[in-house]
């Protein structure tokens, strides 16, 4: 400061190149001391980076602490593009298939015939349209028997039947031949198949039907044989079913006079003596084939005593049932049974 008063003193020259430095430097200094004391406004944050503030407090004074945020992931996104994926390969199951159902191996791995059931006629034989030549044919369903329910009604005969509609009736069905093409009958001898069921097995298995062998078309008969075992052990079907008195049985009170005394089934004739002591009235009396379903309507008088041989054929002198078939199985179990006009068992044979 004494150095510019000298200055100042000494010279005219320096008077006035130190009021120029001065008059240049006041503003500047002026211009300093406003961005001091004027705050600057805080800058707009960055939009990705959201910044906290963390106050630590510690033995002197608070310390202050910036700390970013984590960036928030977008609430929308744009979805991944799609990607083809490999789909494992399914081993194929070792049996032929039809449509959900798959065919046993028992069953003979031959052409089979498809068709459209026109008509269900009981728990074992079916009417099927076949499309190779369009006519229909009574099918027989192979390895099984259930209990009858057409000219005689055997115990759980209905329901067996009505079973077998529900499975088949209207449906379109796969058939397959085992060895026989027909039975004695001209029914077509099948493995029948919708696209749900092996039909013929279902029927076993569920408890409403037998299984059945019926020689030389036995392939599944062992099959047949497991689905009986499992209906009988779980009392399903026919196996828990117990029959409540009916009339269809011969009154114990009533005195059997007309006995069956004789069947023949090669030479197609059954005998039925009258051994009581009066006449006995055989109009509305029936002499069934259980087996198979056939039924002849007797009549006349039975004196006492007096035998009456049936034949099934027309070709036969004596009483004739009308058939010109056998009606009488020569192969398995096929009882004779007699029916009088109210429909009770009179005998068996």
């Amino acid at each position: 400061m004494n150095k510019i008063r000298e200055l100042w003193k000494k010279s005219t020259l320096n008077k006035v190149i130190i009021s120029i430095v001065g008059f240049v430097c006041l503003p500047c200094l002026a211009c300093l001391c406003i961005i001091v004391i004027i705050p600057t406004p805080p800058s707009t944050p960055a939009p990705a980076v959201a910044i906290s503030t963390i106050i630590e407090e510690t033995s002197t004074a608070a310390r202050i602490q910036t700390v970013a945020a984590p960036t928030l992931a977008p609430l929308f996104t744009e979805p991944p593009s799609p990607t083809s994926v490999i789909l494992p390969t399914l081993t194929p199951f070792p049996t032929q298939n039809i449509s959900s159902v798959s065919v046993p191996a028992c069953v003979p791995n031959r052409e089979p015939q498809t068709g459209l059931v026109t008509k269900v006629v009981d728990g074992d034989t079916i009417y099927v349209r076949l499309d190779a030549d369009g006519q229909t044919y009574s099918v027989r369903y192979i390895g099984i028997d259930t209990p009858e329910s057409t000219i005689q009604h055997e115990p759980f005969g209905k329901e067996a039947s009505d079973k077998n509609a529900e499975l088949v009736s209207g449906k379109r069905v796969t058939l397959f031949k085992d060895v026989s093409e027909t039975d004695k009958y001209d029914r077509l001898l099948r493995y029948v198949f919708t696209d749900e069921y092996f039909v013929n097995y279902e029927l076993v298995k569920q408890g409403y039907a037998n299984a059945a062998t019926y020689p030389p078309d036995v392939a599944c008969a062992d099959y047949f044989r497991e689905g009986e075992s499992y209906a009988r052990d779980l009392l399903l079907g026919l196996w828990a079913f117990q029959p409540e008195p009916t009339s269809a049985s011969l009154p114990p009170n009533t005195t059997q006079t007309v006995i069956i005394t004789a069947v023949n089934k090669q030479a197609e004739y059954v005998d039925i003596k009258n051994i009581g002591p009066s006449p006995v009235n055989l109009n509305g009396w029936t002499l069934v084939s259980e087996k198979g379903n056939q039924a002849c309507s007797l009549g006349g008088i039975l004196e006492p005593g007096a035998t009456l041989r049936i034949w099934a054929g027309t070709n036969a002198t004596g009483f004739s049932c009308g058939y010109n078939k056998y009606i009488w199985n020569n192969s398995e179990p096929d009882p004779a049974v007699l029916y009088d006009a109210q429909g009770h068992e009179v005998d068996r044979y």
